[in-house]
């Protein structure tokens, strides 16, 4: 047999690992916050913008999201700028609502975001995958 010991030194909430997975946590207030893993990779920040679109000829309403630099996309906020890991957001009240009520969730949602992205009209639409999310409430 072999323990695994959890106690507060083994226990630190700065230190746990966070799962490597790209994801968009939704709630029904209208906030995106991205993953750390989606971010670092993707190079989303500050200084970066936001589009969804949805697929509505798609059988399951298939939604879509593009990292842009246009003033007319979701502009992404840094919240806890002063921590070790800042989380970087979006606040879409009407594109979150709709995305939740697809998934049918009441409060929140979490949803992967496809690794390889489609091209449409030159752009790079990646995939949410709204058709079964890591999570709902």
């Amino acid at each position: 047999m072999k323990l695994q010991i959890y106690d507060k030194t083994t226990c630190r909430n700065g230190e746990r690992e966070t799962p490597q997975v790209r994801s968009v946590n939704i709630n029904k207030n209208g906030s995106f916050r991205f993953t750390k893993f989606f971010c670092e990779e993707m190079g989303v920040d500050e200084t970066k913008h936001i589009l969804f679109a949805c697929d509505e000829d798609s059988k399951n309403r298939e939604w879509y999201l593009s990292i842009s630099h246009l003033d007319t996309a979701y502009k992404v906020y840094k919240k806890n700028a002063d921590s070790k890991t800042p989380s970087f957001y979006v606040a879409a009240k009407t594109v979150a609502n709709k995305i939740l009520n697809d998934v049918k969730a009441a409060n929140s949602a979490s949803i992967l975001i496809a690794i390889k992205p489609t091209i449409i009209d030159g752009a790079e639409w990646y995939k949410m995958v709204t058709s079964k999310p890591l999570y709902t409430k």
